[in-house]
């Protein structure tokens, strides 16, 4: 039979008075609760009767189960999902190329044309 890992559960009990501690669970189940507070001596026992969660004085207490408390998911914003031109482009030739760097081989030289502007010249014309 395998072992059962223990957890560490913490609830957070608020009294009618404002009064809140946190305290370590020793058992739990839908009706019964018994925990005990950092520092206290005795064992706290609660009730719940229709939903509603009484101490053992008959007080009205809150209990927060906080396992059991859901987050609410981070949708992302639209900055969030926006990455620079070049970083996109990289990104792309390294799924195309299945990460593996290309080198590009030149097929030729570049020379300034008549403009000023860069011209690639082909390795084919420069042997005519």
């Amino acid at each position: 039979m395998p072992a059962r890992r223990s957890r560490i559960r913490i609830v957070k009990i608020t009294y009618s008075n404002g009064i809140t501690l946190d305290a370590l669970v020793l058992r739990h189940d839908d009706y019964e609760l018994r925990a005990i507070a950092p520092g206290g001596e005795d064992v706290l026992s609660f009730t719940r009767v229709n939903g509603t969660w009484f101490s053992a004085d008959l007080e009205v207490v809150g209990i927060d189960f906080g396992w059991q408390r859901r987050l609410p998911a981070h949708a992302p914003t639209v900055a969030d999902c926006i990455c620079p031109k070049e970083l996109a482009a990289q990104l792309v030739t390294s799924l195309i190329t299945g990460g593996e760097p290309q080198t590009q081989e030149l097929d030729g030289v570049y020379v300034f044309g008549p403009a000023g502007t860069r011209v690639l010249v082909s390795a084919a014309e420069l042997r005519m």
